[in-house]
């Protein structure tokens, strides 16, 4: 989140720390959600949003994607030098805590988080482009609205393999079903199922083993 450096951690399934890992070529001025997916090479990367903003004051944001690094025993290490997509909104500035890869397209989606006003879906251009800003793409569907009535969206996550999707915010997570062989954005075409959870203070993660 805002006020560290540009690194990630590597816990285990319990909370323990494993590794802590420098993200070369990157700066964290607010990273919120963290999504795993494809690399350029097919290759298991991490996907990094650079996407804060409570006040919506930036006109720029970024996604950051490094290979996965391995755990090697290291208490501390670095990645792979980063790889910047910036882009800003179609729409105006938001705030956004939630991002959604494909794990088969390596398509990238962002959910907006608001109080009181509806939320956004966003899809971000393909083929990636490293180092040019882009528009995003505002995602429509026939349920869409089952997304956007959300309020305070914190995370959101896709299953290993790409067959469900989930979003959480402060207070619950949704769940959304993919009909087999169908492109990623017709997730939304359908009504998500409510997904119980432990009520946390700030909830601001979610993944699936």
């Amino acid at each position: 989140d805002s006020g560290d450096k540009a690194r990630i951690y590597a816990i285990d399934i319990k909370g323990k720390l494993l590794a802590k890992f420098d993200v070369p070529n990157a700066e964290n001025r607010d990273w919120e959600d963290i999504a795993s997916g494809p690399g350029a090479d097919g290759k298991p990367a991490l996907y990094i949003a650079e996407t804060g903003d409570n006040d919506r004051k930036h006109d720029t944001s970024i996604i950051y994607r490094v290979l996965e690094p391995r755990l090697t025993g290291d208490k501390k290490s670095e990645t792979e030098p980063a790889e910047a997509f910036p882009f800003r909104y179609p729409d105006g500035k938001h705030d956004c805590e939630a991002i959604l890869v494909d794990p088969i397209s390596g398509k990238i989606f962002l959910v907006t988080k608001t109080l009181q006003d509806a939320c956004g879906v966003y899809r971000y251009p393909m083929p990636l482009k490293v180092n040019q800003k882009v528009v995003l793409e505002k995602v429509n569907g026939k349920k869409i609205t089952s997304v956007t009535q959300l309020r305070m969206v914190t995370s959101a996550a896709v299953a290993p393999d790409g067959s469900r999707a989930v979003i959480r915010t402060y207070f619950g997570a949704f769940e959304w079903l993919r009909a087999k062989g169908k492109p990623f954005e017709t997730i939304f075409d359908s009504e998500p199922s409510s997904i119980s959870v432990p009520l946390m203070g700030q909830a601001e993660a979610i993944c699936y083993t």
